[in-house]
């Protein structure tokens, strides 16, 4: 099969309130930029959206599919589309307003790094075919289409037969099974709402958003109060959207961060220990966004920069603490170094309980911003760098016991 694919999309089907399913937020998200970032994680570089007209929203997912070096076409009719495939190709298609995990997905669609060709399908009378049974048609006396299918693209030529009035998803799917495409059952846990949602009704998305975000995003412990708190906000926050969050957050804490050191060099100590606590509690803040993000719409690369973005912070934190030194002796300017270090180590050799406290630097760095209020920075250094030698010791010698 070839590397390039398409995924056919529809944003034509309406609520009883007349909202297009496609469109209705959800995490600040509409439903088929879910879709399209599920479309695009399998593999797919043209994603080709079947529309009465190109809303605003649409053309704006354009832009973004187009930024990815992804293909993006908004069409009225089925002929439209037999223009865009080439006969080597997969087509893989989503019920209109369907939203899935992306990991279910990926184990179900991908054979490999290419596509399987396969209708998939849902038990007849399990919960979601019994509440749509409209939209999950039935296939046979004991199975339902499950909203997602793969196909290669040759047999979607067949299209130029039929009515082209017609629902293309749904006559698209009547030829993958006449082609013979063979088939395959979508397992889902009714207890994991994340898996496999139909976009019905307004009512119904912000009620599953809920529990959604209730599982997506990550839980800290109070011993790290900067995470815990970060972690609080972004629940509160997610539901407006988190998809540029992390990207601003890191450009938010580095400027902070720059700006800590120029302020601590020019004598204003407290202040920028205290702006560098600032930067880093943002930065905590885009990190849970992130682990939110990836969590809800799959992988991205892009959003690794936080691996780099901790030692960044670290640096500069250490730069800030050295300045902050210049008035004790030169050979303190090493001690931020040590105690940077230490914990980095002490993290590394804590339980998950533990673990947040040595990773919450905004903590940390506030504390010492209070130390050179009362001119005992060092001291203060001293005291965290041998708490960490002492967290990471205890832990060794525990290990070593067990």
């Amino acid at each position: 099969m070839a590397s390039l694919n398409t995924a056919l999309l529809s944003a034509r089907k309406r609520t009883a309130t007349g909202d297009l399913r496609a469109l209705i937020p959800l995490v600040g998200e509409p439903v088929i930029a879910w879709q399209i970032s599920l479309a695009m994680q399998l593999g797919c570089t043209r994603i080709v959206v079947l529309c009465d007209a190109p809303s605003p929203e649409i053309l704006e997912l354009q832009h973004t599919v187009e930024d990815k070096g992804g293909e993006f076409h908004a069409i009225r009719t089925s002929l439209q589309l037999l223009t865009l495939l080439k006969p080597d190709e997969v087509l893989l298609m989503l019920l209109d307003g369907l939203v899935v995990d992306p990991q279910l997905a990926e184990i179900a669609v991908k054979d490999g790094e290419t596509l399987r060709s396969s209708v998939f399908t849902l038990e007849a009378g399990s919960a979601l075919t019994e509440r749509y049974p409209a939209e999950f048609e039935r296939i046979d006396a004991t199975r339902c289409w499950a909203g997602l299918t793969t196909m290669r693209a040759s047999h979607a030529q067949k299209l130029a037969d039929l009515p082209p009035d017609g629902d293309t998803i749904s006559l698209l799917l009547r030829i993958a099974l006449q082609s013979r495409t063979e088939t395959n059952p979508i397992l889902l846990d009714e207890h994991e709402p994340i898996q496999w949602l139909l976009a019905a009704d307004t009512e119904a998305v912000v009620e599953r958003q809920e529990t959604i975000l209730d599982l997506a995003v990550p839980k800290s412990e109070w011993s790290g109060p900067t995470l815990a708190i970060a972690s609080k906000l972004v629940r509160l926050s997610a539901g407006t959207g988190i998809a540029n969050g992390p990207a601003i957050c890191v450009i938010t804490a580095v400027i902070l961060a720059i700006l800590s050191v120029g302020l601590v060099s020019y004598g204003n100590a407290s202040i920028g220990l205290g702006v560098a606590a600032l930067g880093a509690a943002v930065g905590s803040f885009g990190e849970i966004s992130r682990d939110t993000k990836v969590t809800l719409f799959g992988a991205a690369d892009h959003l690794n920069i936080f691996g780099y973005f901790n030692a960044v912070r670290d640096v500069f934190a250490i730069a800030s603490l050295a300045f902050a030194l210049t008035v004790q002796p030169v050979v303190l300017a090493a001690l931020p170094i040590f105690v940077v270090g230490l914990l980095w180590l002490a993290a590394g050799n804590s339980t998950l309980r533990v673990a947040p406290f040595w990773n919450d630097r905004a903590l940390h760095l506030a504390a010492l911003a209070i130390c050179t209020v009362y001119d005992v920075l060092s001291e203060g250094l001293v005291l965290l760098g041998l708490l960490a030698l002492a967290q990471s010791t205890w832990r060794h010698f525990f290990a070593i016991d067990e």
